[in-house]
């Protein structure tokens, strides 16, 4: 069996259900204690009391301020800029086109074609991209992959095989994903991902368990 251990898609569907999961609380916490707009007093309509108004909107504007810029805030912007980010990212991931060798997708002719046909539309489609005729980056490969395609469907064995598996050289086993990032492979990255394990190990836990137990030894104290 073949490991086929990094997917970048499942692993941005991760990510976003992970997000949504954060989300949705967050987004409730923060709008349900932001009062976007002062409540209705009758006592705004009298000159005597605007004193007392603008002073009770000033402290409004400071509670709001301070809600928006307070941990809740923070949050909600921060989860939802991330979402969006994914989100972005995803779809573009999504709109990527794998490419997959099809040998009667590339001459274009139908599945079962006959050997003359075949040859019939290699003909065509090699005076079309032969380098003779046209000298593009894209016309060179096209006929790099038309070559390919006529060399596996004129010949039995590699014609069978595609037909059997899906792949000119035969069965390659059978292919597991796992949904994480491809950059984990990158040696490139190795000092970074060390380094962030060690933080989140070493730092990151061991402050977030301290704040923990500091507010917890507060309600048994009480």
């Amino acid at each position: 069996m073949a490991f086929e251990v990094f997917d970048d898609v499942a692993f941005y569907w991760f990510l976003m259900s992970v997000m949504v999961v954060v989300i949705v609380p967050m987004s409730y916490s923060f709008l349900s204690t932001v009062k976007w707009r002062a409540p209705d007093d009758w006592t705004r309509n009298l000159g005597s009391c605007k004193e007392k108004n603008d002073k009770l909107d000033h402290e409004r504007r400071k509670e709001m301020g301070a809600k928006l810029f307070g941990w809740r805030g923070i949050g909600f912007v921060s989860s939802w800029v991330t979402f969006v980010v994914l989100l972005l990212r995803l779809t573009t991931m999504q709109g990527e086109e794998m490419y997959s060798f099809n040998p009667y997708k590339i001459l274009q002719v139908e599945e079962g074609a006959t050997p003359l046909e075949i040859k019939k539309s290699y003909r065509k489609m090699t005076l079309m991209y032969h380098p003779d005729k046209c000298q593009t980056p894209e016309c060179a490969d096209a006929f790099i992959k038309v070559t390919k395609a006529h060399d596996v469907l004129t010949d039995d064995a590699t014609r069978e095989n595609y037909e059997k598996y899906g792949n000119p050289d035969g069965y390659h086993g059978t292919s597991v994903t796992i949904g994480l990032p491809s950059w984990l492979t990158n040696k490139d990255n190795e000092l970074g991902i060390l380094v962030a394990y060690f933080v989140v190990l070493i730092v990151v836990i061991p402050v977030v368990v301290g704040f923990w137990w500091r507010n917890s030894s507060k309600f048994l104290e009480d």
